[in-house]
């Protein structure tokens, strides 16, 4: 926090949890407890949360939960047959506008964060004297290899999880039609 001159920031260690988070609207940092070698990347990752434009993150908190409801919400209201197929035709649209900028806001955010982390990590095992030149090269290769595979992986689960949800809709949809 120091190097992205942020200080301002809570840390809390919640060993209870495998997951580190950064909670934009309390200014905190949950370290989770993770005994991996990427633990010094995943650490950094939560701080450079920290220094990302607020007003992003905060919509990101805010529309996320606004998506979660409204996907409930016209689900139950299909399901139940409260709303015509028109109104849902254009629920559906909605949901994927809300899905598509969801996607989008959450991708960038992650995206920076992961792709920061990577050159912060190495930065900083560089300068370390805790472990040798061949552990350092071990772990930053390490941090390359997670990257190539988690950056595509993490925007590839973002993306699935949209389209499940317009699945799902279009699924109850269907079920609504075959009822009338």
């Amino acid at each position: 926090l120091k190097n992205l001159k942020n200080e301002e920031v809570k840390i809390e260690e919640d060993n209870s949890s495998r997951t580190s988070l950064y909670l934009v609207m309390k200014n905190k940092i949950l370290i989770g407890k993770v005994n991996a070698i990427t633990r010094v990347q995943t650490v950094i990752h939560e701080c450079i949360h920290s220094t990302q434009n607020k007003i992003i993150l905060k919509f990101n908190v805010i529309f996320a939960n606004i998506n979660n409801l409204y996907f409930l919400i016209i689900s139950i209201l299909s399901l139940f047959n409260r709303i015509s197929y028109n109104t849902a035709t254009i629920c559906l649209w909605i949901l994927a506008l809300m899905q598509l900028t969801s996607y989008a806001v959450r991708s960038f955010l992650e995206t920076d964060a992961m792709t920061r982390a990577e050159f912060m990590a190495q930065d900083y095992i560089e300068k370390t004297d805790y472990v040798t030149k061949e552990e350092k090269d071990k772990i930053i290769q390490t941090y390359k290899d997670v990257n190539k595979v988690g950056i595509k992986s993490y925007n590839y689960m973002l993306l699935m999880k949209a389209l499940i949800r317009l699945l799902i809709y279009a699924i109850i949809m269907n079920f609504m039609v075959n009822l009338l």
